[in-house]
């Protein structure tokens, strides 16, 4: 016998510090989307964001009244296929979102960034 469960909500990693934690994946036209992150800044579809790559494959969004892309009416984020590109997005990659509410900005963390993090990490390790 099957039983039908209700749709839970969308679900977010504990907030931290000053920040707010997400987890999304890119479709097949590399949009992503997470509500509670997207909304912990305040955007909507009419907020112009502009978007790059600071380091290692970690992308950066943030707010800009002159910036070139904005959340569509269904409040995705589609990241240019160049950027996508130049550091291997593609579909189904996953991606941990962090959103900083006081300065406005969202990082994207794809694995590879989550990667090059924990070499860093395992390399200053201390072994006693």
């Amino acid at each position: 016998m099957l039983i039908s469960l209700p749709a839970l909500p969308p679900a977010a990693l504990p907030v931290s510090g000053e920040g707010t934690y997400g987890f999304t994946r890119l479709d097949d036209h590399g949009r992503c989307r997470d509500a509670i992150t997207f909304a912990a800044l305040g955007w909507d579809a009419s907020t112009r964001l502009s978007i790059a790559e600071v380091s290692a494959g970690v992308v950066r969004v943030a707010a800009d009244p002159t910036g070139p892309v904005s959340l569509d009416a269904r409040g995705r984020l589609c990241l240019p296929r160049a950027l996508r590109d130049r550091i291997g997005l593609a579909a189904a990659t996953p991606l941990v979102l962090h959103a900083s509410p006081s300065t406005g900005v969202l990082d994207l963390l794809p694995p590879a960034s989550m990667d090059a993090a924990r070499t860093l990490l395992d390399g200053s390790r201390d072994v006693a």
